[in-house]
């Protein structure tokens, strides 16, 4: 108990200072320490399937991407002075709305499916649970965000794409159409 309190104290605390930190640097080593702390929840609280998904992708893969992110940027030419002290009540004004769409959704209970047997415990392990209804109930949902993530892998490509305008090119069609006297 007290290692699962820690430990959320912990994902708190490191994200806020995920979006408080100036310098981008500290704030992907925030970042990963909030992945960390929220994976290690999750494998105490039994849902070991999640907490090592969200350790060895996010982890692993994304937060690492961030770095090399950050480290291809030229931080030396940002101003990192910037003061957000503006924008503080307008952020206290969204956490306090979210907070309280969350207390009111605890009180309904909404379904968005009629599948009262999501997920059937006693028959099947939980990996082998969550590989079921991923891929039998929820397979077109599945398709569409993996469809979501080429469009942003591609959208990513094109907008970091630079091509050489000095760089000595050749045309084949001119090439081959031209007389002899050209």
């Amino acid at each position: 108990m007290i290692i699962q309190f820690l430990l959320s104290i912990s994902a708190i605390i490191s994200g806020t200072m995920v979006v408080s930190s100036i310098h981008p640097v500290y704030s992907v080593i925030w970042l990963v320490m909030t992945f960390i702390s929220t994976g290690a929840l999750f494998m105490l609280l039994n849902i070991n399937f999640v907490g090592m998904i969200l350790l060895i992708i996010y982890v692993g893969a994304i937060a690492i991407l961030f770095v090399f992110i950050i480290m291809m940027l030229n931080l030396i030419s940002l101003d990192l002075e910037i003061t957000n002290t503006h924008i503080l009540p307008l952020s206290l004004l969204v956490v306090l709305s979210l907070a309280s769409q969350i207390m009111v959704a605890n009180n309904f209970s909404f379904a968005f499916n009629n599948n009262t047997e999501l997920i059937n415990p006693l028959l099947l392990q939980p990996i082998q649970t969550i590989g079921q209804k991923l891929y039998t109930t929820f397979g077109p949902y599945l398709i569409i965000s993996s469809l979501v993530l080429l469009v942003a892998m591609v959208g990513a490509i094109v907008l970091t794409i630079h091509y050489n305008q000095t760089s000595k090119k050749q045309d084949s069609f001119v090439q081959i159409n031209r007389d002899k006297f050209y």
